[in-house]
């Protein structure tokens, strides 16, 4: 138990690093907006699964509400970690190299959050989705997706004003060398910016799966010793007299 302490500790410091919260009003282990996927309409992008609402790290803010949480597949959303975007996510291969657990998104411009208040639309921002594909804590390697233009293949309309979705980096296109049996920390991030790059929401939520580490320190290169440095001199002039003594045979 004390280990499992550390290790989102560690997570949570790395991060919180990685991961700048800009956004004043953070809610964890919050429920989004409207969560329901019989709703329809235009300009809307419901989730597809029957989940339950809840458990989703949120931030409200500009009129726009910005939530990820990490799901069990087949079972439902994972409880966070108090205070925290960190979920403890089972290890295992669902059978097809993906993971048991999903990421899933919930973005809200105004269908049932924040009505009437700019931005009023996917295409009046740039909002980007971070996904990781880098076992180590605080370590992000993964694609950086423009939901505006593309999402693995799908193409979401800029008149979009709900728009929610869950998915799974062990899928396709995601991260391609991804262990789904391996300890790691996936750490995902996801900002929404205006017409002039500034920043006006985001959010973020890590899946700590095992027993997963800091990256390894980069090796120092050692510094040679005297009696190195004489060694590589002596090396270098029998070098030296070889190539000459070569070159006085063949005159």
């Amino acid at each position: 138990m004390k280990v499992r302490l550390a290790i989102i500790a560690l997570a949570l410091v790395f991060g919180q690093n990685v991961f700048a919260q800009t956004c004043p009003d953070m809610q964890f282990n919050s429920s989004a907006s409207v969560w329901d996927n019989a709703v329809s309409g235009p300009n809307l992008i419901p989730i597809s699964a029957d989940t339950p609402n809840g458990n989703f790290t949120i931030c409200n803010h500009a009129g726009v509400q910005f939530g990820l949480r990490i799901d069990e597949r087949y079972v439902g959303p994972i409880t966070p970690t108090a205070g925290t975007g960190d979920y403890v996510a089972p290890m295992g291969d669902n059978g097809d190299g993906s993971a048991l657990w999903n990421i899933t998104g919930h973005l809200d411009f105004g269908y049932a959050y924040g009505s009437g208040v700019s931005p009023d639309e996917l295409g009046d921002t740039t909002t980007i989705m971070q996904y990781d594909c880098d076992p180590f804590i605080g370590s992000v390697d993964g694609p950086t997706i423009d939901l505006s233009s593309n999402l693995i293949g799908l193409v979401v309309p800029s008149t979009t004003v709900l728009f929610q979705i869950t998915d799974n980096i062990g899928f396709a296109l995601r991260c391609p060398d991804f262990d789904p049996t391996a300890d790691g920390s996936y750490e995902f991030s996801a900002t929404i910016q205006d017409s002039n790059g500034a920043i006006i929401a985001e959010t973020y939520a890590t899946a700590i799966v095992g027993s997963p580490v800091a990256p390894p320190p980069v090796a120092s290169r050692s510094v040679p010793t005297l009696s190195q440095w004489s060694l590589i001199l002596m090396a270098m002039l029998l070098g030296m007299v070889a190539v000459i003594g070569l070159r006085r045979k063949t005159r």
